[in-house]
């Protein structure tokens, strides 16, 4: 089970789980027990499900969409500019930007990086984001 399941299947079950200075803390209803095997990934993962859930609270306190438990985020940039940060198997992540034409389709695909931690891949989206305002200071940026 990779982690994107695991956190799926803690959320199917109504069981929630984040991070409280440097422990995860695991919570549910009363009457409703972890799984042994769930114990058993938290304890096996501990420092990975962390980070990711780290990364989560990030991207979402700088107005980054957060999608299938950080599989993805995506930030709106212009009407119909969006960057995305979208997470590989090995937990490394690509960066790229795309607009969106009237029929909602993607066009002007554009990779900036591949297969690169999430925080450098952010400080990349952001240097981008950066480089945009300035460019089109008419527009309001975010906080991103």
């Amino acid at each position: 089970m990779n982690l994107t399941s695991f956190l799926h299947f803690l959320d199917d079950h109504h069981i929630d789980i984040w991070v409280s200075e440097d422990d995860l803390l695991v919570g549910m209803e009363e009457g409703n027990a972890l799984p042994d095997s769930a114990h058993d990934y938290i304890h096996a993962h501990r420092q990975q499900i962390r980070k990711r859930l780290l990364n989560n609270i990030f991207a979402q306190s700088r107005q980054w969409n957060v999608a299938n438990f950080g599989e993805v985020y995506c930030y709106h940039y212009s009407s119909t500019g969006y960057v995305f940060i979208e997470r590989n198997e090995d937990e490394t992540v690509d960066v790229y930007r795309c607009k969106f034409d009237m029929h909602q389709q993607a066009t002007n695909i554009k990779g900036l990086h591949e297969n690169i931690p999430f925080a450098k891949a952010y400080q990349k989206a952001k240097s981008f984001l950066k480089w945009f305002y300035s460019e089109n200071p008419h527009i309001k940026k975010g906080k991103y």
